[in-house]
C-alpha cells in the first residue's frame, strides 16, 4: 500500500521539476513526464489515452506538446500502440483491410529509402508512418470501446466547428482560440474563396485549413449520424453541417452528395425512415441552395472563370510531364512544397489522393494505395445493402469520400493529423461487420 501513489508522485516531481528547469534540460524533464504519465495511463488506464486521443483529433488536431514540440496526435498514437501491445490476453485478429494497409507501409518504405531529396524525408516519412499505423490499434479495440472514440471524436468536432464559427462571424479577437495557445494556436488561420461574386472567408478555427478541415467535419458528421441516437444526434449533427458548409469545401459537398445517393438508393429503409431521411437532406440543400455563398461556390466549379478550378485543371494536364522518368519511386517524400504551403502554391502540384501518392511515392505506391480505397469501397458497399443503419452509413459515408473527396483534395496524404482521421476512418470501415452486429441496428 506503501507504493500505491507512486506513479502520481513521481509524476507531480517531475513537473514540478519541468516548471522550474529550461533549454534542454526542460525538455529532457517533459520528456520523462510524458513517458511516465503516458506508460502509467497505457498500462492501468488505457481508455484514458483513448478518449484523449479522441478528443484531441477532433478539437485541436494540430496541438503540440508544451515545452517538447511534439504532435500530441503521433504522440497519444504511440500511447495508444502501448496500450494495445500491453493488453492481456492480445487480441491479433484483425480485419482483411489490414493487409493493404500493411502493404502500404512497406512499398512506402521502399520508396523513401530510394529517393533521398532533403533532410526531411525520413521526418515525413515517420510522421505519415505512425499516423496510417493508428488504423492497426484502433481496430483492435472492443466494439463499446470503439463506439466511443467515435462518438467523444464526433462531440469534439462539433465543438472545434462552434470554435471555427465564432471566429468566422463574431470573435475578430479570436478570445476563443486562448485556452489552445498553451498546445501551439497563437492565432487562427485566415483563409478566402475566390468567386465571381468576390471573396468570402472559410472556416478554419483549430483546423487550420478550411479543406482540411472539412475532412474532419466530414468524418465526424458520419460517424455522429452512425452512432448517436435520437436529440443529441440531431444537434450534433446539424452544428457540425453548419461548420462544413463554412469551409466551403466543394469535395466535401460531393461526397456527402454521394453518400446520401448511395443510403437512398441501395440501403434497405422502412418507408417511414426513408420518408425521413430524403426530407432532412431536401431541407439541407435548399437551405445550402439560399446560401448565397454556398451556391456561387458550387456555381463557380462549374465555370471557367474559378482559380481554383483552372488550377486543378492544369496540375492534371502537367502530372505526366512532371512524373517523366519519376514513376517508378515518386520524386520523394522531402520535397518543400509537402512542408511549406506557399510552395505548395506555387508548385501547383496535383490535387488528387491517388495521383499525389504516386507523385510523392511512385506508381506502386499509387496502386496500393488505390487497392486499399477499393477493398474498402467494397468492404462499405455490402455493409450500405445491409439493414444495419450504423454500418450502412459508415460505409456509405466511405463510398462518398473516396470516389470524390479524395479525389479532389488530398491533405490525407502529406498532412499528419489529417491522416490520422484518414486511418480512424478505415479503421470504422474495417470493424463494420462487427458494428452491425453488435451495435443498435436500426438508427
Amino acid at each position: 500500500m506503501r507504493f500505491r501513489f507512486l506513479p502520481e508522485s513521481a509524476g507531480l516531481l517531475l513537473l514540478i521539476a519541468w516548471y522550474f528547469s529550461s533549454g534542454l534540460l526542460q525538455t529532457a524533464v517533459g520528456l520523462s513526464v510524458v513517458a511516465l504519465v503516458g506508460g502509467y495511463l497505457a498500462y492501468a488506464h488505457p481508455r484514458v489515452i483513448h478518449a484523449t486521443l479522441a478528443i484531441t483529433l477532433g478539437l485541436m488536431p494540430f496541438g503540440i506538446a508544451p515545452g517538447i514540440n511534439i504532435s500530441l496526435v503521433l504522440l497519444l498514437t504511440l500511447w495508444t500502440w502501448v496500450a494495445t501491445l500491453l493488453q492481456w490476453p492480445p487480441r491479433l485478429r484483425g480485419a482483411s483491410l489490414e493487409f493493404w494497409v500493411a502493404a502500404l507501409l512497406v512499398v512506402s518504405a521502399l520508396s523513401v529509402l530510394a529517393v533521398r531529396v532533403s533532410n526531411q524525408d525520413f521526418p515525413e516519412f515517420l510522421k505519415w508512418l505512425i499516423a496510417t499505423s493508428l488504423v492497426f490499434p484502433l481496430i483492435r479495440m472492443d466494439t463499446k470501446d470503439l463506439i466511443r472514440f467515435g462518438k467523444l471524436f464526433s462531440i469534439s468536432v462539433a465543438a472545434a466547428s462552434v470554435i471555427g464559427m465564432l471566429i468566422l462571424t463574431v470573435d475578430k479577437a479570436e478570445l476563443s482560440l486562448k485556452p489552445f495557445q498553451l498546445f501551439g494556436y497563437d492565432e487562427a488561420v485566415t483563409q478566402f474563396a475566390y468567386g465571381s461574386e468576390g471573396t468570402t472567408e472559410r472556416l478554419a478555427g483549430t483546423f487550420l485549413n478550411p479543406n482540411g478541415g472539412a475532412v474532419f467535419l466530414f468524418i465526424g458528421l458520419i460517424l455522429c449520424v452512425a452512432l448517436f441516437r435520437g436529440r443529441i444526434r440531431e444537434i450534433v449533427a446539424v452544428v457540425i453541417l453548419v461548420g462544413l458548409a463554412l469551409t466551403l469545401s466543394r469535395s466535401a459537398f460531393g461526397g456527402l452528395l454521394i453518400t446520401a445517393i448511395f443510403m437512398l438508393t441501395f440501403h434497405p429503409m422502412a418507408v417511414g425512415r426513408r420518408t425521413r431521411t430524403i426530407s432532412a437532406l431536401a431541407l439541407t440543400f435548399l437551405a445550402a441552395a439560399l446560401t448565397p455563398v454556398i451556391s456561387t461556390r458550387i456555381a463557380d466549379s462549374f465555370g471557367s472563370s474559378d482559380f481554383g478550378t483552372r488550377a486543378r485543371g492544369d496540375s492534371f494536364t502537367d502530372f505526366p510531364s512532371t512524373m517523366d522518368g519519376r514513376w517508378l519511386f515518386g520524386l520523394g517524400w522531402g520535397r518543400i512544397e509537402f512542408v511549406d504551403p506557399v510552395a505548395a502554391i506555387m508548385s501547383n502540384h496535383v490535387s488528387n489522393s491517388p495521383l499525389l501518392s504516386i507523385y510523392r511515392g511512385g506508381i506502386i505506391v499509387g496502386i496500393v494505395f488505390t487497392a486499399l480505397l477499393i477493398h474498402a469501397c467494397i468492404v462499405s458497399f455490402r455493409a450500405v445493402t445491409d439493414s444495419a443503419w450504423t454500418a450502412a452509413t459508415i460505409g456509405a459515408g466511405f463510398i462518398g469520400f473516396a470516389s470524390v473527396t479524395l479525389q479532389l483534395d488530398f491533405p490525407v496524404v502529406t498532412i499528419s493529423p489529417i491522416t490520422a482521421v484518414f486511418s480512424l476512418f478505415l479503421a470504422f470501415v474495417g470493424r463494420l461487420p462487427s458494428l452491425a452486429r453488435e451495435h443498435e441496428p436500426h438508427g
